[in-house]
């Protein structure tokens, strides 16, 4: 709020004017030195003002420019949790809109250990706390998680497990979180058994059309191999539909693959060694000028503030992370990214309206939701 200057006791307004004052004017000298150069890094041939010889001067802004200025600080506030959950990966992570807090499902734990976990977390501003709901599901890992939006409840389904004496094998039950227990249901039809060719099968939620979408996954067919799935289905809160479109994905055998929802395009985008978009009914392979190469694992999400697809992998090259950013016609590269050494999920919290990247924080392989970090529409900030 800006300061009455008629009202000499209002100190504390005052002061709060003028650090708002500082704020905006670091905010301008920043844009003068962004506009100083030509977008190569190299000085732009401006001629100089006949009205002044100062090179610095601050360009005039509209009150629009100004206030977008302002609003893309970083603003991800989001205290560090007393503990973390002790699993190592495979887990599967959703954001629960209904309920605002993010929900882990499974995956493999480094103490007391167990392979194949049944344990549920949940996670919000007061960090992270284990829930002990009457049913639970089979432990498992590289399930499918999602928001169902239509339901307000998060759908699990697939993942590998393990019977007595029959080894690992895939499932395909379908259970709910409603935020206090799990229900399990007794779909009609249901996809054929699978797990997840990364953490997870491609599962998204379909906000055009009310529905999760599943795309493939993979089956085991001996102990060292397992086959791609490229099926279609959608779950429409009761029952699973196959779809059969005139064009599929490929999923061709150890092909990564990752898929989120655009919003601002009302598709589905899927990633493999192309690009493809989901319209509800087909598959449409595009051709971007780029396209993003999955190393071995990546994960996707969607930022609403900036209307992107945001996709963080690992490049083939060197190995760092790299962040690749899809606006409905083309990828580009982010500038800035985590020095991380390992990824699990990314959801989108709409409570602090930041894209969450849950990830390996240093060299040490102690837990993936060790480090967190936030998308602020340029570069990841750290929020613990």
């Amino acid at each position: 709020m800006w300061a009455d200057p008629t009202h000499a006791h209002q100190t504390k307004r005052h002061m709060t004017a003028v650090l708002l004052l500082v704020l905006i004017g670091c905010q301008l000298r920043e844009a003068n030195r962004q506009a100083s150069t030509d977008g190569t890094g190299r000085p732009a041939s401006t001629p100089a003002s006949p009205a002044t010889s100062n090179p610095t001067a601050l360009p005039v802004l509209s009150p629009a420019t100004v206030t977008a200025a302002v609003l893309t600080q970083p603003s991800v506030k989001i205290p560090t949790p007393d503990a973390l959950p002790p699993l190592f990966s495979g887990s599967s992570l959703v954001y629960d809109e209904a309920r605002e807090e993010v929900v882990s499902f499974g995956g493999l734990q480094a103490s007391p250990g167990c392979v194949f976990c049944d344990v549920t977390w949940v996670w919000d501003d007061l960090g992270w706390k284990q829930r002990h709901p009457k049913n639970i599901p089979p432990g498992r890992v590289g399930a499918g998680f999602v928001y169902d939006q239509s339901i307000r409840a998060d759908v699990l389904f697939g993942g590998m497990s393990e019977r007595s004496g029959s080894g690992n094998v895939p499932l395909n039950d379908t259970w709910l979180w409603d935020g206090e227990n799990w229900i399990r249901q007794d779909a009609p039809v249901s996809p054929p058994a699978r797990y997840g060719t990364n953490v997870g099968e491609t599962m998204a939620y379909d906000a055009a059309r009310q529905v999760v979408m599943l795309f493939g996954g993979e089956i085991p067919v001996s102990a060292r191999a397992g086959m791609s799935l490229n099926d279609t289905w959608t779950w429409n809160g009761r029952t699973w539909i196959q779809l059969r479109p005139e064009a599929s994905p490929p999923a061709e055998p150890g092909t990564f693959i990752s898929a989120a929802y655009d919003a601002a395009h009302e598709n589905v985008i899927l990633l493999d060694q192309g690009t493809w978009t989901w319209d509800g009914t087909n598959w449409t392979e595009r051709h971007p000028t780029l396209n993003p190469i999955p190393v071995g694992t990546g994960v996707m999400g969607y930022d609403p503030a900036h209307g992107r697809i945001v996709f963080f992998t690992f490049d083939p090259s060197t190995g760092e992370g790299v962040t690749w950013l899809w606006d409905g016609e083309d990828w580009s590269k982010a500038d800035m990214n985590p020095q991380i050494t390992g990824v699990e999920q990314m959801v989108y919290d709409s409570r602090h309206q930041v894209l969450l990247l849950f990830a390996v924080g240093g060299d040490k392989l102690a837990g993936f939701y060790e480090a967190l970090w936030g998308w602020n529409g340029s570069a990841w900030d750290r929020v613990y």
